[in-house]
């Protein structure tokens, strides 16, 4: 994986995954990002999938007394499935990472992009709003958000969100733009 070598990477931890067994479960997660960056997601996904479903077993099996919430791997599985244009699948997984965080502000981003790729611009607006609340500081969800501002024809918001997103980011060159269009 470290030399860019994502076939010979899948090939050894498939591997290591037969030999280990359920023990070598997080190594899905390990082939899983090798079989993205070979462009293999249906692989991806499988391996996604079946170690959030073992996970979600164990804690249904054993007393927990440490949860591991499960967020990012559902995350990644609603990102997949959106880039395999499955879209109510990454709507659902995006909304599952939101049930195991409701603090993720990434996956309310995602849905917001989702619903404004569906010209969805009122939703769109809600989750980017969510977002933008959960992570004040991200200046690339402030300027997603004022696309959307701008989208449901509300300029004085939008340039608000742009000038805040251009303090965060100063050298990030789209929220000058659109606060020129805006203006």
């Amino acid at each position: 994986y470290g030399n860019a070598d994502f076939a010979r990477a899948i090939q050894l931890l498939t591997v290591s995954i037969d030999r280990k067994g359920k023990n070598g479960l997080w190594l899905r997660y390990d082939r899983a990002t090798a079989a993205v960056m070979a462009g293999d997601l249906p692989l991806a996904l499988s391996d996604l999938t079946t170690l959030v479903d073992e996970l979600r077993a164990a804690d249904e099996k054993d007393a927990v007394t440490f949860y591991r919430s499960k967020h990012l791997l559902l995350y990644m599985i609603g990102m997949i499935q959106r880039q395999l244009r499955n879209v109510p699948a990454a709507r659902t997984a995006l909304g599952e990472a939101l049930v195991e965080n409701a603090g993720f502000a990434y996956a309310s981003a995602e849905l917001g992009a989702i619903a404004r790729s569906q010209r969805q611009n009122a939703a769109a607006a809600e989750h980017f709003a969510t977002a933008v609340g959960l992570a004040p500081g991200d200046g690339v969800l402030k300027f997603q958000y004022a696309e959307v501002l701008v989208d449901l024809r509300q300029p004085v918001a939008a340039s608000a969100q742009l000038r805040e997103a251009i303090d965060l980011e100063p050298y990030y060159a789209a929220p000058r733009q659109l606060l020129g269009r805006v203006l």
